[in-house]
Formats: structure tokens, sequence, C-alpha cells
């Protein structure tokens, strides 16, 4: 069941749902959606359906619509993402433990996305998910590549949100530093 749209990014909306009484998130491509946007969407799935960790928002499947537009079904994160969370000046700022947590939340996350053999490419505070107690999901695999991949087209380098890539992407060239790279601005 479809509720309505609570964000949206580059390629989909986001729509609240329910799926079996539980508050879920549904990642819906725009319309008039291009080879490209479904070939982020792809990278997502696979992404997400390989990698399996507390840290890492899960996937619970892929469905499609009466239009037969696919759309994933993730898990609502009750807090947000965390660049609403950190621009929300009506909390109160995040405690020292917060902080230790969120970011030791994100790293071990991030280490198991490169155990399973995958590069972000696009972590940012956006694409930083909070579950209603606090815990950091890291969603948005659309960007994705493999770790076999080590260098990429100009045109892939050009992907991504400027202040958080690392310096050796826009010579083409991709590895899991870059992800620590884009890690260590996010948390400065």
């Amino acid at each position: 069941v479809k509720k309505g749209q609570f964000a949206s990014g580059a390629q989909a909306d986001m729509l609240k749902g329910k799926y079996h009484g539980m508050d879920v998130a549904l990642k819906v491509p725009r319309l008039g959606s291009t080879m490209e946007v479904d070939e982020f969407l792809r990278r997502d799935v696979r992404a997400l359906s390989r990698c399996i960790h507390p840290n890492i928002v899960r996937l619970f499947g892929v469905c499609m619509d009466m239009d037969q537009k696919p759309f994933l079904v993730m898990p609502y994160a009750g807090g947000g993402n965390l660049e609403a969370r950190l621009n929300d000046e009506s909390r109160r700022p995040l405690t020292l433990y917060q902080v230790i947590q969120l970011f030791s939340g994100i790293s071990h996350g991030m280490t198991a996305v490169h155990s399973y053999g995958l590069i972000h490419c696009d972590l940012k505070p956006e694409n930083i998910l909070l579950s209603e107690a606090g815990i950091p999901w890291i969603t948005d695999f659309g960007l994705a590549t493999s770790t076999n991949v080590l260098s990429f087209s100009a045109s892939a380098a050009q992907r991504g949100t400027f202040v958080y890539k690392a310096p050796e992407t826009f010579d083409g060239t991709l590895e899991p530093a870059s992800d620590v790279y884009s890690f260590a601005v996010l948390m400065w």
C-alpha cells in the first residue's frame, strides 16, 4: 500500500508504504525512466542483495506497479537521513557518544561494503539513513561498482556528489580508498 512521498533523489522518489503491517520505504523511479536510471536501480538491487549488514539498509524485495515499473521495498527510516538530522535546528545537537556510535556504524557498514567487493561511490549525509533508534544505514548504491573495476570512463567520473568525491576519481581512478575519502569529508 503506497502512502505519500517523503523524499526524492536524482533518479527516484521515496514513498512511505505498508508491507505486512510494517512501515516501509518504496524507491520508485521517476516517470520517463531511462536506461541509465534502470542501470542505477539494477546496481542498487545487486549491491543490496549482496551486502547484508546491520549498517546497510536492507532490501525486502523488488516489486512491479500496475504499469510494470519496478520499485524497491526497504525498511522505513523513522529517523530520516543524516543530512536532515544535522540541519534540524529544532533538535538537540548530537552528543559525543551519539557521534561516535553514528560514525562507528557507518565505518562498519563501509567495511562490509568493501568486503563484498564493492565501492559505494556516493557516500554523503543524504545517503545515510537513521532508524528510529539512531542506527545508521548506508543506502543508495546506484553508483556502486565492483572493486575489480579500478578505472572508469570520463562520463562516470562526473557522477556522484562533487564535495564528497576523492580527487583521484576525477582522473578516472576508483578504489575503496575513494570511499574512505568520502567518509572523512562526511565526518568533517
